[in-house]
């Protein structure tokens, strides 16, 4: 699984991160389109190529394997995408 994470946060685009990052927020489709200035079928899109990388089974899972992975990270009580992705 360490390995399917590392590769999976390699192959990561920099905005599935935040698409990920609004994932882990609770942010819906909608929600998450509105922040990043894209329509809620493209953040749709990112989310399932998130889970397929990822080998998520849902959104929740996809942020837990994001925060496995450190591709997002909470500091301070906040969530932040990862060093490697800066």
């Amino acid at each position: 699984m360490d390995r399917i994470l590392r590769r999976a946060h390699n192959r990561l685009s920099y905005r599935e991160c935040e698409v990920l990052k609004g994932i882990a927020e609770g942010l819906s489709s909608k929600e998450i389109a509105n922040h990043l200035c894209i329509t809620a079928k493209t953040a749709d899109n990112h989310a399932s190529s998130i889970c397929s990388k990822l080998e998520a089974t849902n959104r929740v899972h996809a942020a837990i394997q994001g925060i496995a992975a450190n591709i997002i990270l909470i500091k301070n009580g906040r969530i932040v995408i990862g060093k490697g992705r800066l």
